[in-house]
């Protein structure tokens, strides 16, 4: 099963030193309740920071609970006598977003509708394959044989790569025909074409 990617708010009190930023991780998790039946459930891992270190917390939040979350976070932000100096929304599959407190009120239902549209269809994690094969079919025969059997041989005994020569790898030649005989015909003005 693919992994979700995180939501994540940071709230910045300095701007130029993270380790004083409190931040609010949000991730889905399937909850196997029994054999027929799974639950997708949020997990709200809050890190505080302050005087004295870091403290951490974790919640589990069910469904539409995740909107009344977010709604109840940005309505407490803006009636805070000492407000963050800025605060960065990270939501999966989005642009990063940068506002200050005093601009949420006015912001707050694209924030709630991007809750909204993440958590109806979270975003998952793309793994990258990588390729066992050049996609040229006819780049093998370029790649120097020391190095396609590099990886077989002790690093110890690793020469440098001589240069193919150019004749033994070349790709086969495309083939094009070309007429051999061209005939206009000035009464009717087709020109006719043989092929041999």
């Amino acid at each position: 099963m693919p992994a979700f990617q995180l939501f994540t708010i940071r709230f910045s009190r300095a701007i130029h030193n993270e380790e004083e930023d409190d931040v609010i991780n949000i991730k889905p998790r399937w909850n196997e309740i029994s054999e027929d039946c799974k639950m997708l459930e949020y997990v709200v891992r809050h890190k505080v920071a302050s005087c004295a270190g870091s403290e951490k917390s974790e919640q589990v939040v069910f469904g539409s609970n995740l909107q009344n979350y977010i709604g109840n976070l940005i309505d407490i932000l803006t009636v805070d006598i000492q407000p963050f100096k800025q605060i960065q929304f990270d939501f999966p599959c989005m642009p990063t977003v940068v506002v200050t407190p005093d601009q949420l009120p006015s912001i707050r239902h694209a924030i709630m509708s991007a809750t909204y549209i993440i958590q109806n269809n979270w975003p998952t994690v793309v793994v990258k394959k990588a390729k066992s094969r050049p996609l040229n079919p006819y780049a093998e025969a370029f790649v120097p044989a020391s190095l396609r059997t590099a990886q077989r041989r002790d690093t110890a005994s690793y020469q440098t790569p001589q240069r193919v020569a150019s004749r033994d790898a070349s790709p086969p030649k495309v083939q094009r025909h070309v007429p051999r005989h061209i005939f206009f015909d000035e009464e009717d003005g087709h020109v006719t074409r043989y092929f041999n």
